[in-house]
């Protein structure tokens, strides 16, 4: 059996450092969990327990994704249509066609928005400005993903929460994972620190219940979901999507787009549809995984080639502007596999 103790060793030191407020790190392969630890404290002085729920950020992402491309498998929608196909009202005045492709490849060219506008999501992307035309650059975007949410609601006539809950997280037993925590129940959630640093009104923001960034979890569940990945998209009761579909998900999409902007770090990474590859980033030794991270530190990758995967759960605004660089988790849990 593997030993993850360095990695928990290592993760330990950050939290007893003062360099994260909390940790909570799993391990899981194809048949469940492997190894699994909480550290650090809530504010009122309670530890930290490995089944707390902490908001996702952007590791939404690649979960609203599966249940996009679930549509796609369903015939409901084809990633080659042009998203005013779905959405009559996108984009007014653009002249270049915008795919459902580029929307999970971050290659739309819309531009973007807070995360915390005080108009509605929909009411931004009516209007929303072109930064590039579709295709020839790829920008990290948000806002296509309120776009798939949009089409999701047109094609199913329900909400992007339910959609999810009734195809994923109920087959899953995903039971800790929603867009609906916080409201439900503020004081279950771990609170983010740091925040003062960003800017954003982060009340405004919770409200939203983003898709690009508004998923709360677990590290259980979220270890649950990559256990059902390692095994190709099939759970003890079926598949939450299939192998092939997961294959194409996973396939680096962007290869030889280049960033908006020179500096950006999208050049360090490929696409896949709505996954992150880090194929050019020289932080990050072992290349071949997929997944992806939140602006608030949590992490959840799948390295297919050894057949585990990891979930990091904390609750640092944009670490790195703490001097925290996360990236460096990924060759510490390397060295154990």
């Amino acid at each position: 059996m593997k030993n993850y103790s360095p990695v928990f060793d290592y993760l330990r030191g950050w939290v007893q450092a003062g360099k994260l407020p909390s940790a909570v790190f799993g391990v899981a392969d194809k048949n469940g969990v492997v190894a699994m630890d909480a550290m650090g404290q809530w504010p009122n002085g309670n530890a930290i327990r490995t089944d707390d729920a902490y908001l996702l950020w952007s590791v939404t992402k690649p979960i609203v994704g599966l249940g996009f491309m679930q549509l796609v498998e369903r015939g409901h929608i084809n990633l080659q249509q042009e998203v005013k196909q779905h959405l009559p009202w996108f984009g007014a005045g653009r002249t270049d066609k915008v795919l459902l492709w580029h929307l999970l490849t971050h290659t739309a060219g819309i531009s973007e928005n807070t995360l915390s506008p005080s108009m509605d999501k929909r009411e931004h992307l009516t209007g929303a400005g072109v930064s590039f035309h579709a295709g020839t650059h790829k920008q990290y975007s948000n806002q296509a993903f309120v776009a798939q949410e949009e089409i999701l609601k047109s094609v199913t006539g329900g909400t992007l929460e339910a959609h999810l809950q009734r195809t994923i997280f109920k087959p899953l037993g995903m039971a800790h994972t929603s867009f609906d925590t916080h409201e439900q129940n503020p004081d279950s959630v771990v609170p983010m620190m740091g925040t003062d640093k960003v800017p954003m009104d982060m009340a405004r923001f919770l409200q939203l219940k983003h898709p690009a960034a508004g998923l709360f979890s677990t590290a259980p569940d979220l270890l649950t979901l990559g256990q059902c990945l390692l095994n190709e998209g099939a759970h003890a009761n079926g598949e939450i999507i299939s192998k092939l579909t997961l294959r194409e998900m996973v396939r680096p999409q962007t290869t030889g787009i280049r960033s908006q902007m020179p500096d950006d770090w999208t050049n360090d990474v490929d696409f896949g549809l709505t996954f992150i590859r880090p194929n050019y980033t020289k932080s990050i030794v072992h290349k071949n995984t997929y997944g992806h991270n939140g602006w608030g530190g949590c992490k959840f990758w799948v390295y297919p080639d050894e057949g585990v995967c990891f979930a990091l759960m904390t609750n640092l605004m944009d670490p790195g502007l703490h001097g925290v660089d996360t990236d460096i988790l990924h060759n510490v849990f390397s060295a154990c596999l």
